[in-house]
Formats: C-alpha cells, sequence, structure tokens
C-alpha cells in the first residue's frame, strides 16, 4: 500500500470498482453501507460520500488529520473548497487523486469523481465514481454501483441531463503535497496504478 496519502486514497478506491447496489437501485447493500455509515449516512445518493471514504480510509491508515467537512452534497463539497483556498477550474492542473466535480446548471445537483489518470492529449481523464453506471446508459449520477469511468474536459459531458464540469479540488493543496512533480516513486506508483485493472468484485 503507497504511503502518500493520494496514492493510499486511489488504491482503496481502485479495490472497490464492481461494487454494486443491493438491491439494485437502492443506494444499498453491505459495501455502501459500510461506506455511507463512515460519514453518518444510509441510503442517500453517495458519489460525494464515496470520494470522501476513500481519503478518510487513507487519512486513517496513515494516521494524519482528515481535512474535508463529510458531506453527501457535491456542491457543499466543492462551495467548502473554494471558500478553502482548494477548488480549481483550470483543466490543466488536474493530477490523479483530485476530486472532479460537475453540477446540474446552476442548481443545486452535481457528481463527483475521484480522478485516477489524466490524459492531457486526448483531453479526458479516468475516474472511479460512486453512484453511477458502468457505461453511457444509465444514470450518470444516480447509478447502481462504483465504476470506473472515461470522462472529458468540455464543459459539457453529461448531455442527457445538462451537467458541466464545475471544477475540482486540488487534493495535492488540502494535503500540502506536490508528489507529482517532484517525486519519482510516487510518479511510478501513480503510473502503476492508472495501468491496474480493477478487480472483479460484486
Amino acid at each position: 500500500m503507497g504511503t502518500n496519502v493520494i496514492i493510499r486514497a486511489l488504491e482503496w478506491a481502485n479495490q472497490l470498482v464492481g461494487t454494486v447496489e443491493v438491491p439494485k437501485d437502492s443506494n444499498r447493500g453491505p459495501v455502501i453501507d459500510d461506506i455511507q455509515k463512515s460519514l453518518g449516512y444510509k441510503g442517500v445518493q453517495y458519489c460525494a460520500i464515496f470520494a470522501q471514504y476513500v481519503y478518510k480510509r487513507a487519512c486513517l491508515a496513515l494516521n494524519i488529520p482528515y481535512p474535508f467537512p463529510s458531506t453527501a452534497s457535491s456542491q457543499t463539497l466543492f462551495e467548502w473548497a473554494s471558500k478553502a483556498g482548494f477548488a480549481e477550474t483550470d483543466f490543466s492542473k488536474l493530477r490523479s487523486g483530485d476530486i472532479i466535480i460537475w453540477r446540474k446548471m446552476k442548481l443545486w445537483q452535481g457528481h463527483v469523481g475521484v480522478v485516477k489518470s489524466v490524459d492531457f492529449a486526448k483531453q479526458q481523464f479516468i475516474t472511479i465514481e460512486g453512484n453511477t453506471s458502468p457505461g453511457e446508459k444509465g444514470s450518470q449520477r444516480d447509478g447502481g454501483g462504483i465504476y470506473e469511468r472515461v470522462r472529458y474536459m468540455k464543459k459539457q459531458d453529461f448531455v442527457v441531463d445538462a451537467f458541466y464540469l464545475r471544477g475540482f479540488i486540488n487534493c495535492r493543496k488540502v494535503f500540502n503535497i506536490d508528489f507529482l512533480e517532484s517525486n519519482k516513486e510516487d510518479i511510478a506508483a501513480i503510473e502503476k496504478l492508472a495501468k491496474e485493472k480493477p478487480p472483479e468484485i460484486c
């Protein structure tokens, strides 16, 4: 397991890919209940909870303070990051481990994912998201499990429901680290994670 909190969070997220809701489309299940319980919730939409959960697990494992506000709301999470100076809208700064946030028009609805890897040449990134669907069919923000997805840096991504990329939380700022630009071991760990296929679980 990684010794860097961002890498450790990505490892936790990767292990959870393929987890499905039980019963179907219930926002429930043995694993999903545990994820929600860690932030004090049960049976609610959990995309934002999932992103915070993997960081909470990483913080506990490394015995460092957990900085996030423990909210189920994607937009509350982004507002917290904006006020704290952690929010970004310049996608040239997007990196593995950052928390990406979408918004529906100017409403308080949205979606959250954890960035696994970024491909600037293709203007796309791979995420691990809770409460989404495994493909383009099905709800992108209230789907039936935890899945790895390919998303794009264009403003409008979730075309059906008028979602757009609001921005992302720069987790290097949150934890005051700059591993991607300075540490060869961390770069290698991120590259390895990006190539790894998630385990087959249910």
